[in-house]
């Protein structure tokens, strides 16, 4: 099985290594841009999947990656590596400020709260003109590399280290936290769980991803400007988690595709593009009830025959006696209904 799972991502590896060498330009610059997205859905599905908080303020915050990295690239020509480090800090920065609120209110205003930070944070974007070019835009004085091919694996590269970091870290202490928090905030609290302090931190690290990929973003397209910030990027952020998977690390990565690269097929269809575009997100979600990750998930089971070795052990425990047989209880359960 474990050779059988190696030689399936494998396959997968060889499938991403292809795309940017045969696939056209304009193709490969979606894929990369996708990427980028999936950075902001591993963030926040630590939010909405790991800890159930629904926020709408990463389009707001990935506003602010870009723009703290192109603000000191142009005016204080700081190294663009340095500047992501930058933006990244001030993402955080924001985001706690954003966080610290709005974690103690319930789910519903908590959403209201960081959807009217994205709002204000476009709305700001147009009013300090001196420091983001206002409706104009801001263009990138300096990058760190070109050609959309080398961005791809650069942009690979940089996801499955992020992947891997947030694989370990919901296998860590702080992973098991999270878990816990969101099965059941009464249960976290009475085994001494700080619940606060956890969200905090989850907001912090969700922060962190949406500022280095906002930083990604304009270091790559070059130019930014409000009208890429808008609410309907936080709604999609928020909507490649829910279709990638809640709690799926992968699952985000797929999310990212789908929100990308759909609109993208169906765009031929005038008239009936964006209702193709919502029918296929329904039908993925009636489908696929876990998320495209889950789905994934269990693809890789069924080839791997782990679905069936999980059958065959628990037939073994039920001839040794150590596990019920299905419907063994049946009987007596009517039995109790009866009374």
């Amino acid at each position: 099985m474990r050779r059988s799972r190696l030689a399936i991502f494998a396959a997968i590896a060889a499938l991403a290594l292809v795309i940017p060498l045969v696939a056209p330009k304009y193709i490969v610059y979606m894929f990369n841009v996708a990427l980028i997205y999936a950075l902001v859905g591993l963030g926040l599905n630590l939010l909405v999947g790991n800890l159930r908080i629904i926020s709408i303020a990463h389009g707001g915050l990935f506003a602010v990656g870009s723009y703290v990295a192109g603000y000191l690239i142009n005016t204080v020509s700081l190294s663009p590596w340095l500047a992501i480090v930058a933006a990244t800090v001030a993402s955080v920065c924001v985001g706690l400020i954003v966080g610290l609120p709005a974690i103690r209110l319930n789910s519903l205003y908590l959403a209201l709260v960081t959807m009217a930070f994205g709002i204000l944070a476009q709305k700001l974007i147009v009013v300090f003109k001196s420091v983001t070019g206002g409706v104009d835009g801001m263009m990138f004085r300096s990058t760190i590399m070109k050609g959309d091919t080398n961005w791809y694996f650069f942009l690979v590269v940089v996801l499955v280290l992020a992947m891997l970091l947030t694989h370990n870290l919901l296998r860590s202490r702080i992973g098991r936290a999270f878990e816990t928090i969101k099965h059941k905030e009464t249960v976290a609290a009475a085994v001494g769980i700080d619940i606060v302090s956890y969200k905090v931190l989850g907001f912090a690290i969700s922060s962190a991803y949406a500022g280095i990929a906002g930083a990604l973003y304009g270091l790559y397209t070059g130019f930014i400007g409000p009208d890429t910030y808008g609410l309907w990027l936080a709604i999609s952020f928020l909507t490649m988690v829910i279709v990638g998977g809640l709690g799926s690390v992968p699952g985000s990565t797929l999310g990212a595709l789908f929100v990308t690269l759909v609109p993208l097929l169906v765009r031929g269809f005038q008239g009936v593009g964006t209702l193709i575009y919502g029918m296929s997100m329904v039908i993925t979600i009636m489908v696929f009830p876990g998320g495209l990750g889950g789905g994934l998930s269990r693809l890789i089971d069924l080839l791997t025959g782990a679905g069936e070795r999980s059958i065959d052990a628990r037939s073994l425990a039920w001839e040794a006696g150590q596990a019920p047989q299905p419907g063994a209880n049946t009987k007596k359960e009517r039995e109790v209904q009866k009374q």
